[in-house]
């Protein structure tokens, strides 16, 4: 199969890929990008990812999909099952029933899963797993606008878009990548990979402003995190709106902010991945039914972000967004 990407491997030549290297627990990283991007740096993956990348761009995309994209610790579980209750009616009752996973599948999941032993089936090959959908089909993806579907760009399905403060993901990041443990260090280690784009999924700003300068498409919803913390019922009438779904309704929206309240959330076995407990999984992806859902504050990064570190994010994020009209609160 041809490959229609620019590929470079990430070997530890430099100083920082081999700190890098030293700090993450996985098989070999690479930079992938589409042929067709340029100079762009390119996205940092696991090598696996390349078993897959091209059945993903040459994947059949369908005007009934529902696409939930994000930066990984973007707020992506509860924009998901937001979005799900939204367009099933608000049942909650399946909702629980049914593991988000199985409802609104990872795309891209199998990647970190290659070559594992003990896998449940719908994990072996998430990819077969979406194409093989009943419509309409509910798709979780963290990958950057490039790597997409080709199809995304003319079938145009609805696409929810939701980015968060770097500072807060960074640290909801750490703590995940270390509860996995995919992640060797202290959490300035892992501050100072990812202000310098390495860490899994970066760049992160070219991630998050790419899909930015897609806000103005029909089919593209750009949500942020700190707007759902600060007035989740006019996020969740703005996305049913999107979705051509009704949620005028006062008692059904309040029903509906209370199933997707942080303590619900939390508590909640089909979304908070206390569901692999007992699995042969949790030998794959490490601990990460515990305290999938840490805090959902914004601002969190204040209790373990030293003031140095925190001045250094300031300037980075002020460099970055100088010549954008896009903006995140403090």
């Amino acid at each position: 199969m041809e490959m229609n990407f620019r590929i470079n491997e990430v070997d530890g030549v430099t100083e920082g890929d081999r700190r890098f290297m030293k700090h993450i627990n996985h098989d070999k990283y690479v930079r992938i990008t589409a042929c067709e991007e340029g100079n762009k740096p390119g996205c940092l993956l696991p090598e696996t990812f390349l078993d897959i990348a091209q059945r993903i761009r040459d994947m059949e995309v369908r005007e009934t999909d529902i696409w939930v994209l994000s930066y990984p610790k973007s707020g992506t579980t509860w924009t998901q099952e937001m979005v799900w209750c939204i367009c099933n009616d608000l049942d909650f009752e399946s909702a629980k029933s049914t593991i988000l996973p199985i409802r609104f599948p990872f795309l891209e999941l199998s990647t970190f899963l290659t070559g594992k032993r003990g896998i449940p089936p719908l994990l072996k090959d998430s990819v077969s797993y979406v194409e093989n959908m009943e419509s309409p089909r509910f798709i979780k993806c963290h990958l950057p606008w490039e790597l997409l579907p080709k199809q995304i760009k003319t079938v145009k399905p609805k696409i929810i878009y939701v980015a968060r403060n770097p500072k807060d993901l960074c640290l909801s990041y750490y703590h995940q990548l270390v509860r996995q443990g995919l992640f060797k260090g202290n959490f300035e280690e892992m501050a100072e990979l990812f202000l310098e784009d390495r860490v899994p999924y970066s760049p992160y700003w070219d991630h998050v402003l790419t899909y930015w300068e897609h806000r103005y498409d029909p089919n593209l919803l750009f949500i942020k995190y700190e707007d759902m913390k600060k007035d989740l019922p006019s996020i969740c009438t703005r996305v049913a709106s999107f979705l051509d779904e009704d949620c005028s309704d006062i008692g059904q929206l309040s029903e509906l902010c209370s199933h997707l309240s942080f303590e619900a959330m939390k508590s909640n076995v089909s979304v908070n991945y206390t569901f692999w407990e007992n699995t042969d999984i949790v030998s794959c992806l490490g601990d990460i039914n515990r305290n999938f859902m840490r805090k959902g504050k914004v601002g969190s990064w204040k209790e373990e972000m030293s003031p140095h570190m925190a001045k250094r994010f300031d300037t980075w994020i002020e460099r970055h967004l100088m010549t954008t009209d896009f903006s995140f609160y403090r």
